[in-house]
């Protein structure tokens, strides 16, 4: 091979590798404003709301988004009367599980409303 033929070769391999870490680097940055926004989407805070009818007891803090889980609910909603125990049948059912579902992979301010029967919401009140 002359001078000029490995000149040129590594010219190319030289562009070649340009690109490839230009790739690499716009992937990164990709993944990292990728990354940055489900943080903040985790950071979000949810309102927790206990809901008879018209009648509604809103937990005092909101929980991060990246939190709400049904063990840290059920630590949450015992924090309101911390002496008593309780025991809701609506957290128990299908529609709830849809609905911290829906919220915990949802986006944006939202609340979760539990529905409870009258037995449910006459424990936080009694």
């Amino acid at each position: 091979m002359d001078e000029m033929t490995v000149g040129l070769i590594a010219d190319i391999l030289g562009i070649l590798g340009a690109i490839a870490a230009a790739g690499a680097w716009i992937q990164t940055w990709r993944l990292k404003r990728r990354q940055e926004n489900e943080e903040a989407r985790l950071n979000e805070k949810i309102k927790i709301v206990l809901q008879n009818g018209a009648k509604t007891i809103e937990l005092p803090v909101p929980i991060r988004r990246g939190d709400l889980t049904r063990a840290e609910l059920l630590g949450r909603i015992g924090m309101i009367r911390p002496s008593k125990r309780f025991q809701l049948e609506s957290l128990n059912t299908q529609q709830f599980f849809d609905d911290l579902d829906a919220v915990t992979s949802g986006s944006g301010e939202e609340t979760l409303k539990i529905s409870l029967t009258d037995k449910d919401y006459n424990q936080f009140i009694e």
